[in-house]
């Protein structure tokens, strides 16, 4: 089985523990052939762990032509210049969520991706989520009917004070969450350019940039879809709720309650115009059925970006694109600069 050749830019926590550690995993796939940072300390500690080369810049790194791909795992505003030039030195890139700070900056990636014909994918790894995987599963039976309204929250109540809190990094929750929460969102619905209204401020953070986010998402034959990412909620909600034409879907991630009803076995009825002789509401029975359903400890342990990288190996290795395409993660900061630009 052929090993892909990478190498990590970044030894911060998302490129230590998302990345390193889990490639790590997964020797028979992926040979790790050097990292760079330019803290010394961190780079010795990746050597003396994994092995590797170190490198106190991505340029000498990008010269190493042994190294097949690249992960970008550094602050976002350096996801644009760098991606550009491990693209230019001849690496595949794996670039970090958001892909850029903005869609232009991203368009900019995407197209030197093509002009040099490299790949270029994005780290959505909640892509393989059990509990998203869960939801679109229940959907695909069509038990729940035809789906209005798919409702997505990531909340709770807590202050940050780190660089993430502040514009000038490209922070805020929009930017670190929301991109897995508007990855699904896509994959719900069957437009990548759908409606968009939108409030993002700034509540309990400490720094300038947004931590409480509302997003509704509205395309033609498409659920609505209604996104919550706050850090300004005390009394917390439901990950998921579903609502369908024959039932529902709840759930915090883990259990779930699943709710329905065949339409066959309701009487067939048709409207009245006239007013009920008893001056009652119409009533009926509905012959609810009732699922729970639950996520196995081995689900919800499993680090999500083995099976990126697993899938991310058997894609190439069968001559075939990543599955997160560039278009895909395109799409998704599209939506990001919208909600940027029209968030009440």
């Amino acid at each position: 089985m052929k090993k892909l050749k990478i190498a990590v830019a970044g030894l911060g926590r998302t490129g230590w523990r998302n990345h390193l550690a889990n490639l790590a995993k997964l020797p028979d796939l992926y040979e790790i052939c050097g990292v760079c940072d330019a803290m010394e300390s961190r780079r010795k500690e990746a050597e003396s762990t994994f092995g590797c080369a170190s490198y106190a810049n991505l340029e000498s790194m990008l010269r190493e032509d042994g190294i097949e791909w690249v992960v970008v795992a550094t602050p976002q505003i350096l996801h644009h210049e760098q991606t550009i030039a491990a693209l230019r030195a001849g690496k595949n890139v794996i670039c970090e969520k958001p892909m850029a700070v903005n869609s232009s900056q991203a368009e900019e990636m995407a197209a030197v991706a093509s002009e040099t014909g490299r790949h270029l994918t994005v780290f959505h790894n909640l892509r393989y989520a059990p509990d998203f995987a869960l939801v679109r599963k229940v959907i695909s039976t069509g038990k729940l009917g035809r789906i209005l309204m798919v409702k997505i929250h990531r909340n709770d109540f807590s202050r940050r004070w780190d660089w993430q809190t502040l514009k000038k990094f490209g922070g805020g929750n929009l930017a670190n969450q929301g991109p897995h929460v508007l990855d699904h969102a896509l994959c719900l619905m069957n437009t990548t350019e759908p409606g968009i209204v939108a409030r993002a401020e700034a509540a309990v953070t400490l720094g300038d940039a947004d931590d409480h986010v509302k997003i509704l998402l509205h395309a033609k034959s498409s659920p609505l879809v209604d996104i919550e990412i706050s850090s300004a909620d005390a009394t917390g909600a439901d990950r998921w709720k579903v609502y369908g034409t024959s039932g529902g879907l709840v759930g915090d991630g883990v259990q779930f309650q699943c709710k329905y009803f065949d339409p066959a076995e309701l009487p067939e009825r048709t409207v009245q115009e006239t007013p009920p002789l008893d001056r009652t509401y119409n009533s009926e029975t509905i012959p609810w059925r009732e699922e729970s359903l639950s996520l196995t400890e081995a689900e919800v342990t499993r680090p999500l970006p083995l099976d990126y990288y697993t899938d991310l190996h058997r894609a190439i290795c069968n001559g075939n694109p990543p599955p997160i395409s560039t278009a895909h993660a395109l799409a998704i900061m599209r939506l990001m600069d919208r909600v940027w630009e029209t968030a009440i």
